[in-house]
């Protein structure tokens, strides 16, 4: 899974259509829900295993709730860096 402040692609057994829309039930740790609705934009094969790699955008998500995404971006980032810089 891949996740920004404009949308995010993940990885299903399904196939989706360019233009489909989803409605997106995430949960940010620590238990943040963020509930938007999400227009796929493109979709392709998985290499070498069985699936779909399904990229969205948001399409009516708040404020707030970006706001909650990028905040977990960032800490996510730190963590990784302070993780590398201890090895």
């Amino acid at each position: 899974m891949n996740i920004s402040g404009g949308g995010i692609s993940f990885v299903s057994p399904r196939l989706f259509q360019t233009s489909d829309l989803l409605t997106l039930k995430l949960i940010l740790p620590p238990f943040t829900p963020v509930n938007t609705t999400a227009k796929v934009i493109r979709t392709s094969p998985l290499t070498g295993a069985p699936g779909y790699l399904i990229a969205t955008q948001y399409v009516d998500l708040s404020p707030d709730h970006q706001e909650d995404i990028i905040r977990h971006i960032i800490q996510t980032q730190a963590e990784r860096l302070r993780a590398r810089r201890n090895t």
